[in-house]
């Protein structure tokens, strides 16, 4: 007698729902949407640097991207390679590559990893940790 053990897997849609808040989370970046990109996060949700929560809750990651210069020598930041890990039906970790160029860097490529969560149709951040750039 063989017995298989089976834990729920989320439905298909779920992973495509987890990157199309990465895609919304590139262009919100993109456009400089502060009040946007802030609304991808939970309600209490975090924005890390290595070992430092820079914000915490949505108000306090608006204000932090709010402080940013307008005039830039690089890129606006993009997330890709993403690999999806569904912890549950409702909760994934994404471990990705976040990509920007300019004249100086060229071309700086770093981990990033999300902490994800399905709050009713829509994934949003609960944390987003930023590896701080390799000198």
């Amino acid at each position: 007698v063989v017995t298989v053990a089976c834990s729920w897997i989320a439905p298909a849609q779920e992973p495509d729902g987890i990157q199309s808040a990465i895609t919304k989370l590139n262009q919100t970046r993109k456009d400089s949407d502060a009040v946007a990109f802030s609304q991808l996060f939970a309600r209490d949700g975090t924005l890390r640097v290595g070992n430092e929560v820079v914000a915490s809750g949505q108000k306090a990651i608006e204000n932090a991207l709010e402080k940013r210069l307008v005039w830039s020598e690089v890129t606006a930041p993009v997330i890709s390679k993403a690999t999806v890990r569904l912890l549950s039906s409702d909760v994934a970790l994404v471990d990705a590559t976040q990509t920007q160029y300019g004249s100086l860097i060229v071309k700086q490529s770093v981990p990033v990893t999300l902490l994800m969560k399905l709050d009713g149709n829509e994934w949003r951040i609960v944390s987003l940790w930023l590896s701080p750039a390799l000198r």
